[in-house]
């Protein structure tokens, strides 16, 4: 009778290489893959936000939300969205639990939400910013910053590059043409380093962030390309912005 032989040791470790040859090269393909899903969910989450600001505005004669500290417009873009506590997170983000809730607000970042907590009956969680230029003031000072904002949604004149709400670290932020890219800029996250738009800069899906914009559509943009989009309508705009000392805003510092 033949002998069963089993493996030798040898052979073992050869088996066990190869597999984890394998897992070595499918575990980047299936991270690509998982974050590819991410940002599908994060655009959908962004469209359902933008529906949610269609109804609010036909319902208030084209005006967005008004500048009220008391939620702004997280609580108010509730009544038309059912699930806006969901979609106001990206799934690339975690919910800061750490937080004091004795503060008013905390700062998020690329991977972590932000929170408001004032004027709210509990805090508010979430991982996209309101472009800051939309929001309807109770009166409109003729300043720079007051031509900026769009007095309704019929006044914006290149809706197909203007941001409604984006990926970002705050819960609105008014980008500014004048704003730039420090060479040591975080991608973690670096609040008002060069100006607001760097609220923007974040590496949540990597070279890129995702926007829906004020026609309705929704759209992946590089971080070297937020400058080329119309926040407000005089934004000067700039093809393509790299950091200050010549290199890609999506390379990382050391």
């Amino acid at each position: 009778m033949n002998k069963r032989r089993g493996f030798t040791l040898i052979e073992l470790l050869v088996v066990i290489s190869i597999i984890a040859m394998l897992l070595a090269i499918l575990m980047p393909a299936l991270g690509k893959v998982k974050e590819k899903a991410r940002g599908i969910i994060c655009r959908t989450n962004i469209k359902s936000m933008q529906l949610a600001t269609i109804l609010y505005t036909e319902a208030n004669d084209g005006k967005m939300p008004i500048y009220d500290l008391s939620g702004l417009w997280v609580n108010l873009l509730s009544e038309y969205l059912e699930d806006m506590d969901d979609a106001r997170y990206c799934p690339s983000t975690t919910i800061n639990k750490k937080f004091n809730s004795s503060t008013n607000y905390e700062w998020g970042s690329s991977k972590k939400s932000w929170i408001w907590n004032m004027g709210t009956s509990e805090p508010e969680y979430g991982s996209y910013g309101i472009n800051s230029w939309f929001y309807t003031l109770k009166n409109y000072p003729n300043s720079v910053d007051g031509r900026r904002y769009f007095r309704n949604m019929n006044s914006v004149r290149s809706p197909a590059r203007t941001p409604v709400f984006s990926d970002c670290l705050w819960i609105d932020v008014g980008a500014r043409d004048t704003d730039t890219c420090p060479a040591d800029l975080s991608l973690n996250g670096s609040p008002n380093s060069g100006g607001r738009m760097s609220m923007y800069l974040i590496d949540r899906h990597g070279d890129y962030g995702n926007h829906g914009f004020a026609d309705g559509h929704q759209e992946t943009v590089d971080l070297g390309a937020l400058w080329s989009l119309k926040w407000y309508n005089s934004f000067k705009t700039v093809q393509w912005m790299e950091r200050e000392d010549g290199s890609p805003i999506y390379q990382k510092k050391r």
